[in-house]
């Protein structure tokens, strides 16, 4: 007798569900295959013949039949996985207000890297989130100058949740990173860390200026120069 093994533990909650014609279509190919097997024993004890059946079985149109809508379902599914990527693609549409949300996260990101250096052993882990957390606003800087630049009342919107995000951030690393500055093993591995930090993040000022931040803030920072 043959037996199809099913995974069911593998497989999802929705492929188990199997609708009732592909059921009833798996049944009859699965009665052609105990034919057959049928056959080979009949074969075996010298009745009817084996090698006729099974090609009549490869030329079974229910076989044909079913495989080749297994096939179709198969290639339905694929489309339907790409166009439910693409369509989520689509719904992640970058804006120059969702950037800001994912700069301002990594500046919180770099905030608290910068609280965790309390010892060597932590301010060297600091040290290698700065570097990431340097690749991923890169990485926003470049898809925020793909954009087209905001109007001057939104880049003032902006302003806000930028400055409101900078607060916070203040607040929350000023006297990490005062202490850090004070412990000398700590500070020789930090220091340079957030100078070359900082020398990243100038090489993609003039992209922020553009998109995020407001002509009336640009002055206020030339006029503290």
């Amino acid at each position: 007798m043959l037996i199809i093994p099913v995974n069911w533990n593998k497989a999802s909650t929705r492929n188990k569900l199997l609708p009732m014609k592909t059921i009833i279509k798996l049944a009859a190919v699965c009665a052609i295959f105990l034919i057959g097997v049928g056959c080979q024993e009949k074969n075996t004890a010298g009745d009817g013949s084996y090698d006729e059946e099974l090609e009549r079985i490869k030329k079974s149109e229910e076989l044909k039949d079913f495989l080749v809508e297994e096939k179709d379902a198969g290639a339905e599914a694929n489309g339907q996985a790409k166009t439910e990527a693409a369509e989520a693609k689509v719904a992640k549409q970058d804006t120059v207000d969702s950037l800001t949300d994912e700069l301002i996260v990594q500046l919180n990101h770099f905030g608290e890297a910068i609280v965790s250096a309390k010892d060597k052993a932590s301010a060297e882990e600091a040290v290698k989130k700065l570097n990431g957390i340097g690749d991923e606003i890169a990485a926003i800087a470049a898809r925020l100058d793909k954009l087209e630049t905001p109007s001057e009342e939104e880049k003032e919107r902006i302003d806000e949740k930028m400055l409101s995000a900078d607060k916070a951030m203040e607040k929350k690393m000023g006297d990490a990173m005062q202490a850090a500055m004070f412990d000398e093993k700590v500070s020789s591995i930090i220091a340079p860390a957030v100078k070359e930090f900082g020398a990243r993040m100038e090489q993609h000022n003039a992209i922020f200026d553009r998109q995020i931040v407001s002509a009336k803030r640009l002055k206020q920072r030339d006029a503290r120069r």
